[in-house]
């Protein structure tokens, strides 16, 4: 964390930009906890790491040039109107698709609810989807259903990919809940009863045994 200068008969050692000491003991400068860094002029947070400090936009920002901007997220195709599409998120000034690698209701889920609908109806993959064009962002996205919006998730590094546009991911939205329980004996283990609905989910409580329907 030092450099070293040779002198007649001696040396001098001076810290590094980032660090301040002697120059034989040289401890990090925290720019963050002493506000000296430029962050917070351009709406980010601060991260310090040893000798310098990182700027973030923190999870679902991203850094245009000039601010952080909120990551967007749309639908698109000849029925993106009504709730179903190809997936695209706007991620530094430009919109790009997503793989459908993992693709799940469970990142269905998110997407939909960060577009304002209630229910999201299923994930779509593959030739389900209409093939869109210019950059894919995201691939291998790992949604759990309770995140807010999709950069929350779990995902590989933005632009890192070996996906075509073949694969793009796509869902299908619903403004009206989906009953699940109508659906029980198809979606539920043998064994199951006490079955009640809530809003975009649905419970079920082994109370009860009934018989396996054939």
């Amino acid at each position: 964390n030092s450099e070293c200068s040779n002198t007649i008969g001696s040396f001098s050692c001076i810290c590094n930009h980032g660090f301040t000491g002697n120059g034989v003991t040289c401890d990090d400068i925290d720019e963050c906890s002493l506000s000296i860094d430029n962050c917070r002029h351009q709406s980010r947070s601060c991260i310090n790491i040893d000798g310098s400090f990182l700027c973030s936009c923190g999870s679902g920002y991203s850094w245009n040039g000039t601010a952080c901007e909120g990551i967007s997220v749309r639908l698109q195709g000849p029925s993106s109107d009504t709730g179903t599409g190809r997936v695209e998120v706007f991620y530094g000034g430009q919109w790009g698709t997503i793989c459908d690698d993992y693709w799940d209701r469970d990142n269905a889920a998110v997407v939909c609810r960060q577009l304002g609908y209630l229910n999201a109806v299923r994930a779509l993959r593959g030739y389900n989807v209409p093939d869109g064009s210019g950059k894919i962002w995201l691939r291998d996205v790992h949604c759990n259903g309770n995140e807010q919006n999709l950069t929350s998730c779990l995902h590989g590094r933005w632009g890192n990919h070996n996906c075509g546009h073949d694969d793009d991911a796509g869902v299908v939205c619903s403004s009206t809940d989906v009953d699940e329980c109508s659906e029980i004996w198809t979606t539920a283990p043998a064994g199951v009863l006490n079955v009640s609905t809530l809003l975009g989910v649905f419970r079920a409580d082994a109370t009860m045994v009934i018989p396996e329907m054939a």
